[in-house]
């Protein structure tokens, strides 16, 4: 019998290390005029995916006899995959399409709204 905290505490931090670099990213990638229109639709996809996924896990849970572990888990490792699939993805995209903005050291400060008046 393997206690489920130990993964859930992993992937919280790891959750904690994605949210730490992926909310700063975004100015560096939209126009200044549609930061705040880019902040709210990426917001409202986490809040979607917050709200769902509770209700996934609880429906694989319940098919599988109130067992938490390995099912429930399969399942975080598969989002976790494709997460790490995404995450390449964009790296190559960036590197071979916008000429590595996103890899790229700003040593000029990113202002938001700032249109270059």
């Amino acid at each position: 019998d393997v206690s489920p905290e130990g993964p859930l505490v992993g992937q919280g931090l790891a959750y904690a290390g994605f949210a730490a670099v992926i909310w700063p990213s975004v100015p560096l990638v939209v126009p200044g005029r549609l930061v705040g229109l880019a902040y709210g639709v990426a917001f409202s996809i986490q809040n979607a995916g917050l709200a769902s996924f509770p209700l996934i896990i609880a429906a694989i849970y319940a098919d599988n006899n109130d067992k938490y572990i390995p099912s429930v888990e399969v399942f975080f490792v598969v989002v976790a995959l494709v997460g790490v699939l995404v995450g390449i993805y964009l790296n190559f995209y960036d590197y071979y399409y916008i000429d590595s903005v996103l890899n790229r050291v700003h040593l000029t400060p990113v202002v938001v709204g700032d249109e270059g008046d």
